[in-house]
Protein backbone atom coordinates (compact mmCIF):
# COMPACT_ATOMS: atom_id res chain seq x y z
CA UNK A 1 0.00 0.00 0.00
CA UNK A 2 1.00 3.63 -0.95
CA UNK A 3 1.28 6.08 1.95
CA UNK A 4 0.24 9.07 2.00
CA UNK A 5 2.07 12.31 3.49
CA UNK A 6 0.26 13.64 6.23
CA UNK A 7 0.55 16.77 8.36
CA UNK A 8 1.08 15.81 11.92
CA UNK A 9 -1.08 17.79 14.37
CA UNK A 10 0.25 20.42 15.95
CA UNK A 11 0.35 21.17 20.12
CA UNK A 12 2.21 24.02 21.48
CA UNK A 13 3.95 24.42 18.47
CA UNK A 14 5.16 21.30 18.12
CA UNK A 15 4.22 18.27 15.56
CA UNK A 16 4.09 14.69 17.44
CA UNK A 17 7.34 14.05 15.33
CA UNK A 18 9.62 16.86 16.58
CA UNK A 19 8.34 16.49 20.71
CA UNK A 20 11.18 16.68 22.73
CA UNK A 21 12.25 13.51 24.43
CA UNK A 22 12.23 14.23 27.98
CA UNK A 23 14.52 11.36 29.80
CA UNK A 24 13.92 11.86 33.47
CA UNK A 25 11.56 13.98 35.60
CA UNK A 26 13.35 16.41 36.66
CA UNK A 27 13.92 17.87 32.91
CA UNK A 28 9.83 17.29 32.57
CA UNK A 29 9.20 19.72 35.06
CA UNK A 30 11.44 22.00 34.12
CA UNK A 31 9.95 21.64 30.28
CA UNK A 32 6.31 22.28 32.35
CA UNK A 33 7.81 25.43 34.22
CA UNK A 34 8.78 26.91 30.58
CA UNK A 35 5.48 26.81 29.58
CA UNK A 36 3.22 29.81 29.23
CA UNK A 37 -0.34 29.90 30.68
CA UNK A 38 -1.69 29.59 27.23
CA UNK A 39 0.08 26.49 26.29
CA UNK A 40 -1.05 25.16 29.88
CA UNK A 41 -4.01 25.82 29.24
CA UNK A 42 -4.22 23.96 25.57
CA UNK A 43 -2.90 20.81 27.46
CA UNK A 44 -5.13 20.80 29.77
CA UNK A 45 -7.86 21.30 27.33
CA UNK A 46 -6.66 18.03 25.74
CA UNK A 47 -6.27 16.74 28.56
CA UNK A 48 -9.92 17.08 29.40
CA UNK A 49 -11.45 16.08 25.84
CA UNK A 50 -12.99 12.54 25.64
CA UNK A 51 -11.07 9.31 24.76
CA UNK A 52 -13.54 9.11 21.80
CA UNK A 53 -12.93 12.93 20.74
CA UNK A 54 -8.92 12.69 20.76
CA UNK A 55 -9.69 9.56 18.33
CA UNK A 56 -11.79 10.89 16.07
CA UNK A 57 -9.38 13.69 15.77
CA UNK A 58 -6.50 11.33 15.44
CA UNK A 59 -8.09 9.30 12.43
CA UNK A 60 -7.86 12.80 10.70
CA UNK A 61 -3.96 12.01 10.59
CA UNK A 62 -3.81 8.82 9.56
CA UNK A 63 -3.02 8.08 6.06
CA UNK A 64 -5.42 7.15 3.54
CA UNK A 65 -4.98 5.22 0.15
CA UNK A 66 -5.22 7.43 -2.81
CA UNK A 67 -7.04 5.51 -5.26
CA UNK A 68 -6.08 1.79 -6.32
CA UNK A 69 -2.24 1.16 -6.76
CA UNK A 70 -3.42 -1.49 -9.52
CA UNK A 71 -5.83 0.62 -11.30
CA UNK A 72 -3.69 1.66 -14.24
CA UNK A 73 -2.90 -1.97 -15.39
CA UNK A 74 -6.78 -3.26 -14.71
CA UNK A 75 -7.44 -3.32 -18.46
CA UNK A 76 -4.13 -4.98 -19.50
CA UNK A 77 -4.73 -7.82 -17.23
CA UNK A 78 -7.71 -8.48 -17.92
CA UNK A 79 -6.90 -8.65 -21.74
CA UNK A 80 -3.86 -11.14 -20.48
CA UNK A 81 -6.19 -12.72 -18.67
CA UNK A 82 -8.95 -13.38 -20.23
CA UNK A 83 -8.90 -12.74 -23.81
CA UNK A 84 -5.14 -13.42 -24.69
CA UNK A 85 -5.43 -16.58 -22.53
CA UNK A 86 -9.13 -17.10 -22.54
CA UNK A 87 -9.42 -18.19 -18.83
CA UNK A 88 -13.28 -18.61 -19.13
CA UNK A 89 -12.54 -21.21 -21.09
CA UNK A 90 -9.27 -22.11 -19.69
CA UNK A 91 -10.82 -22.53 -15.67
CA UNK A 92 -13.17 -25.50 -16.78
CA UNK A 93 -9.82 -27.50 -16.15
CA UNK A 94 -9.82 -29.61 -13.69
CA UNK A 95 -6.44 -28.71 -12.77
CA UNK A 96 -7.36 -25.04 -11.65
CA UNK A 97 -10.17 -26.45 -9.02
CA UNK A 98 -7.04 -25.85 -7.07
CA UNK A 99 -7.01 -22.20 -6.30
CA UNK A 100 -3.16 -22.91 -6.00
CA UNK A 101 -2.66 -23.66 -9.04
CA UNK A 102 -4.84 -21.45 -10.50
CA UNK A 103 -2.73 -18.65 -9.03
CA UNK A 104 0.29 -19.95 -10.37
CA UNK A 105 -0.77 -20.15 -14.01
CA UNK A 106 -1.58 -16.52 -13.77
CA UNK A 107 1.51 -16.00 -12.48
CA UNK A 108 3.25 -17.82 -14.61
CA UNK A 109 1.51 -15.81 -17.65
CA UNK A 110 1.95 -12.19 -16.32
CA UNK A 111 5.31 -12.89 -15.99
CA UNK A 112 5.54 -13.76 -19.24
CA UNK A 113 4.48 -10.78 -20.64
CA UNK A 114 5.72 -7.17 -20.37
CA UNK A 115 3.60 -4.77 -18.51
Amino acid sequence: MASAEVDAPQLLGYTVKSLPQVPNLREAQGLMMSLTQQQRDEIAAYLARSEGDLLEEASLYVPTPRGDPLAPYIARLKRAICDDWNWCERRQDARFEDSLNAAFAVCDLLLSKQF
